[in-house]
């Protein structure tokens, strides 16, 4: 899966052999990203969306475990840990090959933070 972050939104999206198969999305209005029981109440709720997902694909005839799921955007060490124990199968950061976006880009611009909502994440 791919999840992406901003401080408003949570998107999610499950794919199989690089289709899109399910969509979901979080308003994180209701939780502060800097507070670590927050965080640990938004990754619960990241494992319940993302259960609920993968049920309803098996009610539709495709049921297989989640591989690994992607995250981008504005996520802290302390989320992509709280996430890491609810997906034991794996948790990493979304990296752009900057060699891919031609010379001239400051070191101080992060792609990443905006490559996903422009739909130019590579996995």
């Amino acid at each position: 899966g791919v999840m992406d972050i901003t401080p408003s939104e949570l998107s999610l999206c499950l794919l199989y052999r690089g289709e899109v198969t399910a969509l979901g999305h979080l308003k994180l209005d209701e939780y502060s990203l800097a507070d670590e029981l927050s965080l640990k109440r938004l990754a619960m709720e990241v494992k319940t969306l993302v259960s609920f997902k993968l049920a309803t694909l098996a009610e539709m005839g495709l049921s297989l475990p989640m591989s690994s799921l992607t995250v981008s955007g504005e996520i802290s060490d302390l989320l992509l840990e709280q996430l890491t124990r609810y997906f034991p199968s794996g948790v990493a950061r979304a990296e752009v090959d900057r060699s891919k976006l031609g010379p001239g880009l400051d070191d101080s611009v992060r792609p990443e933070l905006f490559f996903p909502a422009l739909g130019l994440t590579v996995i």
